[in-house]
């Protein structure tokens, strides 16, 4: 998709180019979320597209919702992801839930990889002597509200949550003629 937009724009640069019709074109990469666009059922979070489940589901389940919107089970791969939602949670959402993010050690037991990439679980925020798998069978990933505050915990993956599923943020491309 990316690689066709950009051909798009310089297929667009070119006819303008070679008509003679304008040289002092600028075309600019951002990346960002535009604010005027509508990308509903998810809303933007900090620098993410998130939808937050008022249904339940196990976790393969909400896998599959997320895909079914063009989304995914989010992915909090770094500090600052993990404040920005976490603060959405407690500040936007009145009913404490747990919800199911992307983490699982499904293929291989006590390392956690993002279901969307597979690549390895390096940033967590799992409760004090979590992640457990108590009863050998806890391989996803979710966020619990415990102690006046979010963290992360493994649980058995057939278990109903609720589910934060996440978009990938849309190339924009800015064309100005100067």
């Amino acid at each position: 998709m990316v690689k066709f937009l950009l051909y798009i724009c310089l297929l667009t640069i070119s006819i303008f180019v070679v008509s003679g019709l304008r040289s002092d074109i600028v075309v600019k990469l951002l990346d960002d979320i535009p604010s005027d666009l509508n990308y509903e059922p998810f809303k933007r979070v900090g620098e993410k597209l998130l939808y937050f489940s008022d249904e339940t589901a196990n976790w393969f389940k909400a896998n599959n919702i997320c895909r079914s919107i063009k989304g995914f089970l989010v992915s909090i791969d770094n500090e600052n992801a993990w404040d920005t939602i976490k603060e959405y949670l407690t500040n936007e959402i009145t009913d404490k839930r747990r919800w199911w993010i992307s983490a699982n050690d499904l293929d291989s037991e006590g390392n956690f990889v993002w279901a969307n990439t597979g690549t390895p679980m390096e940033y967590n925020a799992f409760a004090k002597s979590q992640p457990d798998d108590y009863g050998t069978n806890e391989d996803c990933v979710h966020l619990r509200f415990k102690e006046a505050k979010y963290e992360m915990n493994d649980m058995d993956c057939r278990r109903e949550n609720h589910f934060i599923c996440e978009r990938e943020t849309p190339l924009t491309i800015l064309i100005n003629a100067l």
